[in-house]
């Protein structure tokens, strides 16, 4: 995570400034009480991910009803990652580089141990499918 907390979006790989763009426009839309999915299905047609977009929706469905503290996103407009945007991107980064068991493991701090292999299974997913559309 702290390899991307308050770093500038300028730094970041384009995959994982994608990534921080559509968490952004998805927790917006959330707000704004519109549909997430059209907010960010644009940008993953533009990057020719629509097999991404299930299970990205899906994670951050699940993590807007199940986290056990708050993730915080900041709005489209901010040059930096959030706290909540960097563990994400940990997360998602780490999820086909190391064991399920693992990967599950850290999800249990924010989602609890109940949760934690759904919420892998959707990490492990979402970065599979991901580097399909690379």
């Amino acid at each position: 995570m702290y390899d991307y907390i308050d770093r500038p979006l300028e730094g970041l790989a384009e995959r994982q400034r994608f990534l921080v763009w559509a968490m952004r426009l998805w927790v917006m839309s959330k707000h704004q009480a519109r549909c997430s999915v059209r907010a960010v299905e644009p940008l993953f047609r533009e990057k020719e991910a629509e097999g991404a977009l299930g299970a990205f929706h899906c994670l951050m469905s699940v993590l807007a009803r199940h986290t056990r503290c708050p993730l915080h996103f900041s709005a489209p407009c901010c040059p930096s990652v959030a706290e909540g945007e960097a563990l994400l991107l940990t997360l998602i980064g780490a999820a086909g580089h190391v064991p399920p068991e693992d990967l599950a493991a850290r999800c249990e701090g924010l989602i609890g141990d109940e949760r934690a292999p759904e919420l892998a299974f959707v990490v492990d997913r979402l970065a599979g499918a991901l580097a399909e559309a690379d």
